[in-house]
């Protein structure tokens, strides 16, 4: 039996005392008499953990590093473009966004702190700033082209790649706690009180 593993595994292991979760009662609920101590709940509690977090968690964090690292590319080269041409830049703001007569250094500075904003997000600092600059940025860029999608669809076909990238940067920023490959900050470990 599963808790008479547990508890015999864990008898001697010294562990923090911690509050019971709900995991820990249905834990401590499955474990033989004798063996309700909360060192060794909250022990077995940790140990599944680990062993989830290695298996289950692997393919996810590659998952996410290859979804940043594309989102990434992606935004670099539209950044880029309002240094390299900011004439366009200006041109897409005044054609989607209705702002006429946007001189190109201003543009020039949007570029600059776009640029800041996706190399911090690239390198997973200050994740819930970045990871939400990047799908408000995408989002509104998205948002303003709906009108192109909707009158003239074939003629803005493009347009549409940006619906799965913006379901990438939710999906980002949902997860942004599990993002942890390759990054330069990494989140806080989970602990029980």
């Amino acid at each position: 039996m599963l808790a008479d593993k547990v508890c015999k595994d864990l008898r001697h292991r010294p562990t923090q005392t911690g509050a019971a979760s709900t995991v820990q009662l249905r834990i401590r609920d499955r474990l033989p008499a004798g063996c309700h101590d909360d060192h060794l709940v909250t022990a077995a509690v940790r140990n599944d953990l680990r062993k989830g977090e290695e298996t289950d968690m692997s393919g996810l964090k590659g998952g996410l590093l290859a979804m940043r690292v594309g989102i990434f590319l992606v935004l670099l080269v539209w950044t880029l473009s309002k240094f390299i041409n900011p004439a366009q830049g200006s041109g897409i703001i005044d054609k989607y966004f209705g702002v006429a007569g946007v001189d190109t250094a201003v543009v020039m500075v949007l570029g600059a702190l776009e640029l800041a904003l996706i190399l911090a997000f690239v390198a997973g600092l200050y994740k819930r700033m970045t990871y939400a600059g990047v799908l408000a940025i995408h989002g509104i860029s998205t948002l303003v082209t709906i009108p192109a999608m909707v009158t003239d669809p074939f003629g803005h076909m493009l347009f549409f790649a940006a619906l799965p990238m913006l379901a990438a940067c939710y999906t980002l920023y949902r997860l942004r706690d599990e993002d942890t490959l390759l990054t330069l900050q990494r989140s806080a470990p989970v602990t029980t009180a």
